[in-house]
């Protein structure tokens, strides 16, 4: 069996492109991997001969995209890279694309005879989108995704004989929409790197750390923790947000800019020291994949206050407390207990580490490489 894998933006071992990289990485273990292409290649030990990449054209629209609200310079980078990728499609078993980065080139797998999967690394689109536009306008806001991009993540499931989903929970909204359930793969949630992950040395001193750790915006569910440390009015403990502020949601953090402890941090390349100067880790998402932070923050020993929205590893009162989503007086409940009650959140911290050395990436290049290859023997045939 061999496989193309295609995946549209830089590839390396930081942010999303980490789980690209231990999948690619299973896949090549194994003499799986035909090519990888991609956007362009940063600082990777990753064989460069398994490598085919659009390059510099690649980089200038997505750095022209980052200032387009619109998103439409984002489409074209999308189109565009698809048309290349299209274009170095070689005969394989199996062609894997990222979700927007594929149409075309599903398409033309499919005319060589190749099965095709679209990775999907959250919910359905569609849902994804109601979930944002019910958020913003709770707070007064319109959102509002192109047209244009939601019917090229809508044609790429139809085109795909596949659709990887990240959890049953994911996987049930591409059944709401009509998705026929033989063409939906479960992917094996996320990893961690537990050799470099690990909890501090010695435990720390000093106030009481909450940390957040992700992009500081409506759909994290950012609004309902800032809430939930107002209502807790400690003077002496310390709330640090980690990640880049989406623009849609400033004005309502701008409500909170006098919040006592908050701290702002913006985007940290390597997050190690702000998960190992916390005490317990907060990720309230209002919809997810399988956030890559909580098995991190797991992997150091934190305990976990989450939502099961953020479909996580993380099981309530063991390795943390999983609340509703969009309730900041359950927050702040299990904010206040954690914080008063030392010998729990020790507790807590160690199942923690302890359930995350069950996830480490290599497990995960494993569990990928078992279900990807179940796919050889038939293409699903669905109505």
């Amino acid at each position: 069996m061999k496989i193309i894998y295609s995946y549209g933006s830089k590839f390396g071992v930081s942010g999303l492109a980490t789980t690209v990289y231990h999948e690619v990485r299973a896949l090549q273990q194994h003499a799986l991997l035909q090519r990888l292409l991609c956007g362009f290649c940063g600082d990777t030990d990753f064989p460069r001969e398994h490598i085919r990449a659009l390059g510099l054209p690649d980089r200038v629209l997505r750095k022209l995209a980052a200032y387009d609200r619109s998103e439409r310079l984002l489409h074209v980078q999308n189109v565009v890279y698809d048309a290349w990728a299209s274009r170095q499609i070689e005969p394989a078993d199996l062609f894997i694309a990222w979700s927007t980065w594929g149409l075309h080139s599903l398409r033309q797998a499919a005319r060589l005879g190749m099965r095709t999967a679209i990775v999907r690394g959250s919910t359905d689109p569609r849902h994804y989108a109601a979930v944002l536009a019910e958020e913003y306008a709770r707070w007064g806001q319109h959102f509002h995704t192109p047209p244009v991009r939601m019917r090229r993540k809508v044609a790429e499931l139809d085109a795909a004989d596949y659709v990887f989903t990240i959890s049953a929970a994911a996987r049930s909204t591409y059944a709401r929409y009509g998705i026929p359930d033989a063409k939906l793969v479960t992917l094996p949630g996320r990893g961690a790197d537990t050799r470099v992950l690990r909890p501090a040395d010695r435990r720390r001193s000093g106030a009481f750390r909450a940390l957040y750790v992700g992009v500081v915006s409506f759909g994290k569910g950012i609004a309902y923790l800032l809430e939930a440390w107002r209502q807790l009015r400690w003077p002496d403990a310390e709330l640090h947000l980690v990640g880049g502020i989406d623009r849609d949601f400033r004005p309502l953090l701008a409500r909170y800019q006098g919040l006592a402890g908050l701290h702002l941090s913006g985007h940290l390349p390597d997050p190690l020291s702000s998960y190992q100067h916390a005490d317990i880790f907060v990720f309230p998402s209002l919809d997810e994949g399988a956030a890559k932070v909580t098995y991190e923050a797991m992997a150091c020993g934190l305990p976990v206050i989450t939502t099961a929205a953020a479909i996580s590893e993380v099981r309530d009162g063991v390795e943390g407390f999983v609340v509703p989503v969009r309730d900041a007086d359950a927050l702040a409940q299990r904010l206040d207990q954690l914080r008063a009650d030392d010998r729990l959140r020790r507790a807590m911290g160690q199942a923690a580490r302890a359930r995350a050395e069950a996830f480490t990436w290599e497990a995960y290049g494993r569990r990928f490489v078992d279900i990807v290859t179940t796919l050889a023997p038939h293409v699903p045939q669905c109505s």
